[in-house]
């Protein structure tokens, strides 16, 4: 697969993720075939796209991601000074290419036996818990199998919370990995 060597904040940069696959399967004591993927803030933007190109991923773990890329710029203006200079082609097709990086548009295509974790700070001033909140409510709706976990009081990365959260995963992908 072909990446041009730039961060795209979720374009062809999603390449390195899903190229990952092949390496695992090089790795003698790798098992290939039960694999789940975390993705932290905009790393979580490029699980869901990486996912929908990677069928067989077991679950997805979200950590104070992104859902919407139109609403994270109406909660942080100054993204997009990120958005010009990762994004091509995003002064011209704005929409577009912030719909290709906003899960809640194309939930639908996620694997569907997929079921997906979102955790979140309600006190998150990076990346507003309502993202994980509007995808927990999409992904209902499409009854797609997720757990949603926000932790009261804690910020982006979770400070406060950090044991009990890597607790929560780690029971997370007991269910889904070790006992499917």
């Amino acid at each position: 697969m072909e990446n041009n060597g730039s961060d795209e904040f979720g374009g062809a940069d999603v390449n390195d993720v899903v190229a990952l696959m092949d390496i695992i399967k090089q790795i003698p004591d790798a098992d290939s075939d039960n694999i789940a993927m975390m993705g932290r803030s905009r790393g979580s933007m490029q699980s869901y796209l990486a996912v929908k190109r990677l069928p067989n991923i077991k679950t997805l773990i979200a950590v104070a991601g992104v859902s919407d890329a139109h609403q994270a710029l109406i909660e942080r203006p100054n993204m997009e000074k990120v958005y010009k200079k990762r994004i091509p082609d995003y002064e011209v097709n704005i929409q577009q290419e912030l719909d290709k990086r906003s899960v809640t548009k194309w939930a639908h295509e996620l694997p569907s036996n997929m079921p997906i974790f979102l955790i979140h700070g309600e006190k998150d001033r990076r990346v507003n818990v309502g993202h994980s909140i509007r995808l927990a409510t999409v992904l209902k709706i499409l009854e797609h199998p997720h757990k949603l976990l926000v932790y009261p009081d804690d910020n982006h990365s979770l400070t406060q919370h950090r044991r009990r959260m890597m607790s929560e995963v780690v029971s997370w992908l007991d269910s889904y990995l070790r006992n499917p």
